[in-house]
């Protein structure tokens, strides 16, 4: 269980660390949760089955004190 495990990644990292994640996946179950969709984009590349959930925020961003966008 990964939480926005790549948010502090460069560009340089982040398709190393998808490809890394994608190697585990191969035999174990990794849920990673992120707001970044380069974080997405990196992990199907890495791993083209990539099943991916899009989960709706239950209040709005500002309600809740996250920033938006």
């Amino acid at each position: 269980l990964l939480d926005d495990i790549a948010v502090h990644a460069d560009d340089g990292r982040l398709p190393r660390l998808a490809d890394t994640i994608a190697t585990v996946a191969d035999d174990h179950q990794v849920l990673v949760f992120t707001s970044h969709e380069t974080t997405v984009a990196q992990l199907r590349a890495a791993a083209p089955g990539t099943r991916v959930l899009e989960l709706t925020p239950s209040a709005p961003a500002r309600h809740i004190g996250l920033a938006a966008g």
